[in-house]
C-alpha cells in the first residue's frame, strides 16, 4: 500500500481517486469531518447555530451513524444541542438490525434519542403496505410508501421536540441519484429544491442539513470502519424494486471511468439550483386538511396513502 499523500509517513487507507491522492488513517478522517464541517459552513449554517437545536435523522446504518458523529463533534466546537430520531418502518430482516446498532451508539455517546414506529403513528407497516402493492391492490412501490411516510414523520417528530434543522445521512452518491431521478420524472420543483441546505418553506417545516452532501458513499463506508462504528451490512429487501437502484448501477458505471464525476455533477447542480430557485420554485404549502400537517395539496400524501392501506388491511 502507498504512502500518505498528505503526511509522507503512514500507509494509506484509502485512495481518493476524483482527487488523485492517498490518505492514512488519521489523515483521512480530518479530511472527512473537513469536508463536513465545510459543507455546512459553506451554507451558513454553524455560525447561527449556538444554542439551538439539531435532530439527526438515524436509521442505524454509517451514513446516518456517521452524520450523527458529525453532527455531535460539531455541536462541542459550536454549541448547540443534539438528539437522535429513529423511525422504525417496520420491514422484517432489515430494520431490526439497525434497530440495535442505532441505541447501542446512542449509549455509547450518551445522546438522548427517540423512536418512533410507523405502525404506531399510521396503523400499518411498510411490509404490509408491500404486500398489498404485490397483491395489485395499491398502485405504491414499497419504496414510495417508506420515502413518504418517513419524510412525514420525520419532520413532525423533529418539530415537536423542537429542532431547528433535521441533520440526514444523504451522501454524495444518495444525491446524485435523487437529482437525476427528478430529471427523469420531469419534477422541475423538486429538482430545484435540494442541496446540503432545504429550507422550510412553512412554518411547520423542519430545514434539513446533509453535512455529507458532497461525500462519496465509499468514503462513508470508510470512515465508519476507522472510528470504529458498529454498523450491519444489511441492504432493505426493497431495494432492487425502485428506480433509484436501477439509476445507482448506471451512476456508478459512469464513474468508474470518470473520476470525480459525481461531484462535479452535483456542483453544478447546485450552482444552476441557486441561480434560478428564486424565479422558478412556485409550489405553496397549505396544510393538509386531514392531519394539519404541511402539504401541497388539500390531503398530504401520507394521509391518502394512510387512509388507502387501512381500509385495505381491515379484517
Amino acid at each position: 500500500m502507498a504512502l500518505c499523500s498528505k503526511c509522507k509517513k503512514e500507509k494509506a487507507v484509502i485512495y481518493l481517486r476524483h482527487e488523485g491522492i492517498y490518505l492514512c488513517k488519521e489523515c483521512f478522517r480530518q479530511y472527512f469531518e473537513e469536508r463536513a464541517e465545510k459543507t455546512l459552513k459553506e451554507v451558513n449554517v454553524l455560525d447561527r447555530i449556538s444554542g439551538k437545536l439539531v435532530t439527526v435523522a438515524v436509521s442505524g446504518g454509517k451514513d446516518s451513524l456517521n452524520t450523527l458523529y458529525l453532527i455531535k463533534r460539531f455541536s462541542e466546537k459550536y454549541d448547540f444541542e443534539v438528539n437522535a430520531l429513529l423511525i422504525n418502518e417496520g420491514i422484517k430482516g432489515y430494520r431490526e438490525h439497525t434497530v440495535k446498532a442505532f441505541l447501542k451508539h446512542v449509549k455509547n455517546i450518551n445522546i438522548n434519542y427517540v423512536m418512533v414506529n410507523v405502525k404506531d403513528e399510521l396503523g400499518f407497516t411498510v411490509d404490509e403496505a408491500a404486500k398489498l402493492f404485490f397483491e395489485g391492490k395499491i398502485e405504491w412501490r414499497p419504496c414510495t410508501v417508506c420515502g413518504v411516510i418517513r419524510r412525514y414523520l420525520l419532520n413532525k417528530v423533529s418539530r415537536k421536540l423542537g429542532a431547528e434543522y433535521l441533520a440526514t445521512g444523504h451522501n454524495l452518491d444518495d444525491e446524485v441519484q435523487t437529482v437525476l431521478m427528478n430529471i427523469l420524472r420531469g419534477d422541475i420543483q423538486a429538482l430545484i429544491r435540494g442541496g446540503a441546505l432545504v429550507k422550510a418553506e412553512h412554518a411547520k417545516l423542519v430545514s434539513r442539513i446533509k453535512p455529507l452532501h458532497y461525500i462519496y458513499e465509499k468514503e462513508s463506508l470508510i470512515h465508519s470502519l476507522i472510528i470504529g462504528l458498529k454498523t450491519p451490512f444489511v441492504e432493505c429487501p426493497y431495494a432492487p424494486l425502485s428506480l433509484r437502484w436501477s439509476i445507482r448501477e448506471f451512476l456508478n458505471r459512469i464513474e468508474a471511468g470518470n473520476p470525480g464525476f459525481k461531484l462535479k455533477f452535483l456542483s453544478k447542480m447546485d450552482e444552476v439550483r441557486n441561480k434560478v430557485y428564486n424565479a422558478l420554485r412556485i409550489v405553496k404549502f397549505t396544510e393538509c386538511k386531514i392531519c394539519g400537517e404541511p402539504s401541497a395539496k388539500e390531503i398530504c400524501k401520507t394521509c391518502e396513502m394512510k387512509l388507502k392501506i387501512q381500509s385495505l388491511l381491515k379484517p
